[in-house]
């Protein structure tokens, strides 16, 4: 975990519990001005694999060692902006390896407007036995990722919005990144409310976004509305209302008008007692049956801490999917 923060690029190409077994491994990190480099590589003796679809992942772990390399390197701009590559390599027994080459922006033209960029691009190729396990028809596959962000934040107000586009074959097996094969476009944004000496609130937003997914072929996925109320005001409380409809394709069925409302709530009355409750109560999908399905989900937990020294936590959850 030390030094972590030099390998983050902003999509997850680097996971490091992925490396299970490590017999022998080496990291190097370090920063010179302007100038981030890490590097590290490991010899491990067991290969965990993820493969990604568009519906779901398939998993499998081989007894097998494989060399995992990942090299990263970051210029700092001016005005808290930077620009990256990374590379990731993981080399097994069979012919089995993936390579990963990735170039990330983060650019703050001005103090209100941000703007990220991701390009990845990956190949891959999977052993017999791989083949075999995980029922694959291509030894060998290569994709694309891209992602471009931007928001404009004011004190007032901001908004956002995101394009995303996961090739097919786009695999980060060093990484974790569970579905691939579609595109997705969201953009949202919230106005707020700060309080004066007279008001019981200290914060109050009201937000929401919009997103629509559809396959590489073009064929809809989902699209998801959600719209929120939230606040911070005295005795370190905060709490936030929200509704969400969703309509989403899963095994080529499609659910349509979700309604998902929620609330989270969270006070702190003496320095010594917290309290939280949280829930979500509405529509969902039974993805194992692939059918409608009502969920109920509530929590809640309290915080003690005594002194300097003891600290006494007490939670709970229930959930039913009906």
């Amino acid at each position: 975990l030390e030094s972590s923060d030099y390998f983050e690029t902003g999509v997850n190409l680097l996971y490091t519990r992925v490396i299970t077994d490590p017999q022998v491994a080496l990291k190097l990190t370090g920063k010179m001005g302007r100038h981030t480099l890490g590097v590290f590589s490991a010899r491990d003796e067991i290969t965990n694999l993820v493969v990604p679809g568009v519906d779901g992942s398939d998993s499998a772990t081989f007894e097998t060692p494989n060399t995992s390399t990942v090299g990263r390197y970051r210029y700092d701009l001016r005005s808290n902006s930077t620009l990256g590559v990374m590379m990731t390599d993981r080399e097994g027994s069979g012919g089995y390896y993936n390579r990963v080459a990735s170039f990330d922006a983060q650019l703050r033209p001005t103090d209100s407007d941000e703007v990220k960029v991701n390009a990845v691009w990956s190949k891959t190729k999977y052993s017999p036995e791989m083949q075999t396990e995980l029922d694959l028809t291509s030894d060998e596959i290569s994709d694309n990722y891209l992602k471009l962000f931007y928001t404009h934040s004011k004190r007032e107000w901001w908004v956002f919005g995101e394009y995303l586009d996961i090739g097919d074959d786009f695999r980060a097996d060093l990484g974790f990144i569970p579905q691939v094969g579609y595109r997705s476009a969201t953009a949202g944004g919230a106005y707020t409310w700060w309080g004066e000496a007279k008001n019981w609130y200290n914060r109050l937003e009201v937000g929401g976004w919009i997103s629509t997914t559809d396959d590489q072929g073009g064929d809809f996925l989902g699209t998801q509305n959600r719209v929120w109320l939230s606040g911070e005001g005295p005795q370190q409380s905060n709490f936030r209302i929200a509704v969400e409809d969703r309509s989403e394709v899963y095994e080529g069925v499609q659910f349509d008008g979700l309604l998902v409302p929620s609330f989270f709530l969270r006070i702190r009355p003496t320095a010594s007692f917290a309290v939280r409750v949280s829930g979500v109560v509405g529509d969902w999908i039974d993805y194992t049956h692939v059918q409608p399905a009502d969920r109920v989900r509530l929590s809640g937990e309290l915080d003690f801490n005594i002194g300097r020294h003891f600290a006494w936590e007490i939670s709970h959850l229930y959930t039913t999917l009906e």
